[in-house]
């Protein structure tokens, strides 16, 4: 019998049932005498046998979450070489409360995979240059993955996979890369006596992909239309690869006899993909052949002097990028200058931030009339941005110019909101063409530059002050500052941090050195909200090679003076040799100190001896040179991330010594490097020089490569520190 109950469900509220009863719930729930468990939309219903006189029912609230969605959209996604891409990802049902992570990865022709895009944990790396995500979007739903100046190694597939965990959901897309080809047909060569044959030719170059098909046809003379020719008239091209990963194809069209029928229009109609081209030859009556083949050349010939002579005025495209920008990230922006003649053009790039009201020239390049088709760089160091402009120029057959420009930066947040500038000058321009962007420059990860000491050389039982400039990032997400010993040990010493100009902080370690704290290594940490791992940096105190360890360091110098009295008398020692056949006797009189370079470099001593028997005298003078052999910190990088293809910066301080003299020479693997190095700085507290060498080298393969810093004074044994860069991005960029 059925019973409705007048109540209302409440979670973890129990009623007792009758046998045979049966409850009413909303959403049309129906609950039934023996139902172990039922789940109806957020709620979860338990029943239990009470007791003889009825059941118990148990209801509580559970979150029901729909199953995770990754939804790409159309596919294939087509785009032609040098255009920017966004590729959809669209994510659905995300739990905020759990971890995401969003890998964009592109399958390889071998079948493997890698990574060209990852989120994760709040930290954004790009595996591939200029690719972007935008971190506010992806806890909306949205993925999309932005690559700029598609190339054709960006063709392929591409998976967007999403894990929310403990969830996961993939979906992938085609992105299929085109090169548009230029098509030329001509009529190669009419012979006036036999006229047996005549040919026609269709080549098609620097296309992508391989696969293209081509067509030869005869337009109807008196009907619109035309007629596809028999194979048997055509040869079977084949597509031969360029250096650039293009391709190039020709195809002939040959008929035997040319007759009053074969004269009219043919067409050669090539097919890429969803892309087609015809391009269009008259062949003329056989009456006319020899008549018109010899002037057709000539008028050709003169055409190609018009047009080669005549200049054409440059057209400027936008410039593109990644719509934000992050500090101190190096990025690639990008502009075309299109059709234009000669090939002789300036273009120049300048910047104007707010505030200014006059902009700043950064960088220039210049081209020559004389190009061919190549590669034009300039370079900018010494500006703040450290600009890079390459130009990229090609040539058709018409001498006809394209450039495909380049501009690296190395944005500040101090340039969000500036205006950079791209201006072209041409001869046949009456005045420069330009175009503007605005700079978004947003504040990333931290920015760690290296831990200095003041002074450089410390002193035992004198303050010295550890400092590290961070930059760059939102100092409201620095969560605390530790500095730690080498094992991780918290240590002793006045901390402080200052918030700087240009969203920077200065974490500073004020400590007073011991014998103690000498070879110690000090480590600084930045912890970053939602960073689980914090950001560090390491350095070596430099102080002086301590007392108690000179008498048993080989590397320290130790001066032996012979037959000398001295004031630095530490150890005085005599041995007495009897020669033998004779009367007369030798010994030796040593006297061993530890000098400084400060009280003892450069002094003058003299030693002497007296005979009493035969009232005799003698006394020589000894200048002390006291040496201190160098002492190396750790290799350090100037790069967060290194990328294949860039240049990686390393340097080595070098400490500690005396004299200034010394040969540093750097390795890599076994091969020499070419090294820079600045001029020894003598200390005035301790009259120890220390330097700074550095090195340059463009990593070209991903293989590991030791770099090794090597130092030599004198003749005695070299010394030397390692370093083994083992992470390669390419490209490389952080966020």
């Amino acid at each position: 019998m059925l019973c409705p109950l007048p109540f209302s469900l409440q979670p973890a509220r129990h009623i007792l049932l009758q046998p045979a009863q049966t409850l009413h719930f909303p959403q049309s729930c129906l609950g039934q005498w023996g139902v172990d468990m039922q789940q109806i939309g957020p709620w979860t219903f338990s029943w239990m046998q009470a007791d003889h006189r009825g059941a118990a029912c148990h209801c509580r609230e559970r979150r029901l979450l729909p199953d995770l969605k990754v939804t790409i959209g159309t596919s294939p996604i087509p785009t032609l070489r040098g255009e920017n891409v966004t590729i959809p990802c669209n994510i659905t049902s995300i739990d905020d409360k759990k971890p995401i992570r969003v890998e964009w990865k592109k399958t390889l022709e071998n079948g493997t995979e890698k990574v060209v895009h990852d989120y994760e944990g709040g930290r954004m790396t790009a595996h591939r240059e200029g690719s972007y995500m935008d971190v506010e979007e992806i806890l909306k739903g949205n993925a999309e993955l932005y690559l700029p100046n598609i190339q054709i190694s960006d063709d392929g597939e591409y998976t967007c996979n999403v894990t929310n965990t403990p969830r996961y959901a993939s979906s992938k897309t085609d992105l299929q890369v085109s090169v548009l080809p230029h098509v030329m047909t001509t009529l190669n060569h009419v012979s006036t006596k036999h006229r047996k044959e005549t040919s026609l030719t269709c080549e098609v170059t620097n296309f992508y992909p391989q696969t293209m098909t081509i067509r030869w046809v005869r337009y109807n003379k008196d009907s619109p239309g035309y007629v596809v020719l028999e194979e048997q008239h055509t040869d079977s091209p084949i597509a031969i690869a360029n250096s650039d990963g293009t391709f190039n194809m020709t195809s002939h069209l040959t008929l035997r006899s040319v007759e009053a029928d074969d004269e009219g229009s043919y067409g050669c109609i090539v097919k890429l993909r969803d892309f087609k081209f015809v391009n269009n030859i008259a062949v003329p009556e056989k009456s006319k052949i020899g008549l018109i083949a010899v002037p057709m050349t000539v008028a050709f010939v003169i055409l190609m002097g018009i047009l080669g002579s005549k200049g054409v005025a440059p057209t400027l495209s936008d410039i593109t990028g990644n719509e934000e920008l992050m500090h101190m990230l190096r990025t690639t922006l990008t502009f075309q200058v299109m059709k234009y003649r000669p090939a002789g053009l300036t273009v120049s790039v300048g910047l104007r931030r707010p505030g200014q009201q006059e902009e700043e020239t950064i960088i220039t390049c210049k081209t020559s009339d004389k190009i061919i088709t190549g590669v034009v760089t300039a370079k900018g160091e010494e500006h703040p941005l450290q600009p890079e402009l390459c130009l990229f120029i090609t040539k058709d057959k018409y001498n006809v110019c394209c450039c495909e420009c380049s501009l690296s930066i190395t944005p500040s947040y101090e340039d969000n909101g500036a205006e950079i500038s791209v201006h072209v000058t041409h001869r046949k321009l009456k005045s420069p063409i330009s175009v503007q962007r605005i700079l978004k420059v947003a504040r990333g990860l931290p920015v760690l530059g290296m831990i200095t000491s003041d002074p450089t050389i410390g002193e035992y039982g004198k303050p010295l002050t550890l400092n590290w400039h961070v930059t760059g990032c939102d100092l409201n997400n620095i969560t605390k500052v530790t500095w730690a010993d080498g094992g991780g040990k918290p240590v002793k010493g006045i901390q402080n941090e200052t918030r700087g100009p240009g969203e920077s902080l200065d974490c500073t370690l004020m400590i007073t050195p011991t014998a103690e704290d000498y070879g110690r290594i000090y480590t600084c940490s930045v912890h970053y909200k939602d960073i689980y791992i914090p950001f560090t940096r390491n350095v070596t105190l430099r102080l002086p090679v301590p007392e108690h360890q000179t008498h048993n360091n080989e590397n320290v110098p130790s001066v032996c003076i012979n037959d000398e009295l001295h004031q630095h008398n530490e150890k005085n020692s005599h041995h007495e040799k009897e020669k033998e056949r004779n009367s007369s006797h030798s010994f030796i009189s040593s006297l061993t100190f530890t000098p400084t370079v400060n009280k003892d470099d450069g002094m003058t001593t003299n030693y002497g001896t007296f005979h009493p028997a035969t009232q005799t005298e003698a006394e020589k003078e000894l200048t002390i040179r006291p040496t201190a052999f160098p002492q190396l910190d750790e290799i350090q990088k100037k790069q967060e991330v290194v990328y294949f293809g860039e240049e990686l910066n390393l340097s080595c301080g070098i400490h500690t010594f005396n004299p200034a003299d010394m040969t540093v020479t750097w390795y890599v693997d076994d091969s020499l490097l070419p090294s820079e190095r600045s001029e020894p700085i003598q200390e005035p507290n301790t009259g120890l020089y220390h330097v700074t060498t550095n090195v340059r080298y463009i990593p070209t393969t991903f293989e590991w490569k030791t770099f090794r810093c090597e130092v030599q004074q004198g003749t005695a044994e070299p010394t030397h520190v390692t370093w083994t860069l083992k992470d390669l991005s390419f490209p490389s960029q952080r966020i």
